[in-house]
């Protein structure tokens, strides 16, 4: 074996083993409001689809996607003076009449859901972000049969997330 190739197979086999098959796939960084997200570069923008009105963003990918939904701290505060990111997680599930328990795992608010679209059954992945101006509810999902498998990389994509404060003149 050439001296050359040796000495690649020693590189992507110290890759593997010091990040994973994740040291080897591509990734994209994706701005939407306050909010910013590493997300795999097989994501796509899917905001022009017909079913994406009403979310901030949804990028895709065959069949997993995340989504984001912003509301306005100010409007929530006027009726829930003392929300936070839990209590505005608990007002998600409540108000979209979810069978969810919410969760921290360190400071990241989460909660976990299914849903029918059509004929396939989705699980949701769900991080809560507040930023200066708003709250923010991203989504990452996938037909329930697949989402073991990729439940936990989407916690690592949630906890990735930043939360940058938008400056007021």
């Amino acid at each position: 074996m050439p001296r050359s190739l040796r000495v690649l197979c020693a590189v992507l086999a110290l890759c593997l083993l010091l990040g994973g098959c994740d040291a080897l796939q591509k990734k994209q960084t994706v701005t939407c409001g306050e909010l910013v997200l590493t997300l795999p570069a097989s994501y796509v923008d899917l905001s022009d689809q017909d079913y994406a009105a009403g979310f901030s963003f949804v990028y895709g990918f065959e069949n997993e996607a995340v989504l984001a939904i912003s509301e306005s701290r100010a409007a929530l505060e006027a009726y829930y003076p003392d929300i936070n990111a839990e209590k505005y997680a608990m007002l998600f599930v409540e108000t979209n009449g979810l069978d969810s328990q919410v969760g921290k795992l360190g400071e990241l608010v989460t909660f976990t859901y299914t849903a029918n679209a059509e004929e396939t059954e989705l699980s949701y992945l769900c991080g809560v972000f507040m930023s200066g101006e708003n709250f923010w509810c991203v989504q990452f999902y996938c037909p329930t049969e697949a989402f073991g498998n990729n439940q936990a990389e989407f916690m690592d994509y949630l906890q990735k997330i930043q939360v940058q404060e938008t400056l007021t003149n």
